[in-house]
């Protein structure tokens, strides 16, 4: 993560609209709702011996679309509620603000850096921040509250919001290995890979009514991009290698981002007639389950949600070695790393070997099975959790 400002991209009306009200001041709030029932695993009862559930805040400089906002809804939703449960998410910047999202998250939401942040840490035991926040707001007067920093990316912008909280932080989480190695040094830290909600990765649509819609035939080989449009993503590079490609090989870019129309161009210019874009919030499915291979070809990545999602369907993954694919591909076995310019030798692999596609995708599946449910983090965060409240961490590796 480079820069935290993606959101500038973001349109400025959403960003400015809270339903009629305005979110400007210190301590502007409301609370919606979650969309979706709770889902943390074991219904039954709590699995913490505790006699009440710890209080969570989660502080972070934005709330849009993107990798943390998807790691969070995660989070909240399967989540023990009798081992911890999110008391409010503070928002320090109000103009990086998808509402939309806050009505799905299910906790009280608050705007502001200063008392909003304090009053949010008074009531909790643990503080999950990710964004640059004065020490002296994290860590209040009367606060005994833990303060874990969450390392999302491998950017200076990570490493710098950081340092700024450091004289606070008690322990850091690193998303991946990479970001272990890359961000870390220094700090107490355990490496949690993120999870995948399975109802944000759903389908509502068959998959040929999907390609039908979308112009692409039964037999087209179509690669999928997913994610942000930006300069960081690299999504180019995907155009590029299907030049190289026959004319069955399709491109469907799903996504958001400032450099969505320079992306067209240059698809009009390269692959003419041989692409499409998409934009989904949720039942991203719909388009996983028709993508033959999905290219991540970002020159940085703190985890790469999208990898994990593709995986679950069993879509094979052309990656760089950045984040999950860092961390879990074992190379033509249950995914391919790829250079750059390697990526159009390798999905041409995938396209004239149809049956051990079908198997690297069948083994990228038991993988992000094993490591990239939302149900295997949320467990992760709340050992962790207890440990550090508990007084008897030990790191988790």
């Amino acid at each position: 993560m480079k820069n935290p400002d993606p959101y500038a991209a973001y349109p400025a009306a959403e960003r400015a609209q809270e339903r009629g009200r305005s979110i400007s001041g210190e301590q502007s709030a409301y609370f919606y709702p979650s969309a979706y029932p709770v889902a943390h695993s074991e219904s039954s009862g709590s699995r913490s011996r505790r006699t009440r559930p710890l209080n969570v805040a989660h502080i972070g400089p934005s709330f849009v679309c993107a990798g943390v906002e998807s790691w969070l809804r995660a989070l909240v939703s399967h989540c023990d509620p009798g081992v911890m449960r999110f008391v409010c998410n503070v928002v320090t910047e109000d103009y990086a603000v998808d509402h939309a999202l806050l009505q799905k998250l299910g906790i009280p939401c608050t705007f502001g850096r200063d008392t909003a942040v304090s009053d949010a840490v008074l009531e909790s035991d643990v503080v999950l921040v990710w964004g640059d926040v004065a020490p002296k707001h994290l860590r209040p007067k009367g606060s005994k509250a833990k303060v874990v920093f969450v390392a999302h990316g491998v950017g200076d912008w990570t490493k710098s919001a950081l340092e700024a909280c450091s004289p606070v932080v008690d322990h850091v989480v690193a998303v991946s290995r990479v970001v272990e190695e890359q961000v870390c040094g220094g700090f107490p830290t355990s490496v949690i890979l993120n999870g995948v909600d399975q109802r944000h990765i759903a389908c509502r649509s068959s998959a040929s009514e999907v390609r039908r819609k979308l112009g692409f035939s039964a037999d087209d080989f179509v690669v999928g991009f997913a994610g942000r449009f930006s300069p960081e993503k690299n999504a180019h590079v995907l155009i590029e290698a299907l030049r190289a490609l026959g004319p069955d090989a399709k491109a469907l870019l799903v996504g958001w981002g400032p450099l969505r129309y320079q992306l067209m161009e240059l698809c009009n210019e390269l692959i003419p007639g041989r692409f499409a874009f998409a934009t989904s919030r949720e039942f991203l499915g719909d388009y996983y389950q028709i993508m033959n291979a999905l290219c991540m070809p970002s020159a940085e990545e703190g985890f790469g949600l999208v990898a994990a999602e593709a995986m679950l369907h069993g879509v094979p993954v052309v990656s760089t070695p950045v984040g999950v694919a860092h961390d879990l591909f074992n190379h033509r076995v249950n995914g391919l790393l790829a250079t750059q310019g390697e990526f159009a030798a390798n999905l041409g692999l995938l396209q004239q070997n149809p049956e051990w596609a079908r198997g690297l995708g069948k083994e990228g599946r038991r993988t992000a099975l094993k490591h990239c449910l939302a149900s295997t983090m949320a467990v992760k965060y709340e050992e962790l959790l207890e440990s550090l409240v508990d007084g008897c961490h030990t790191e988790q590796r």
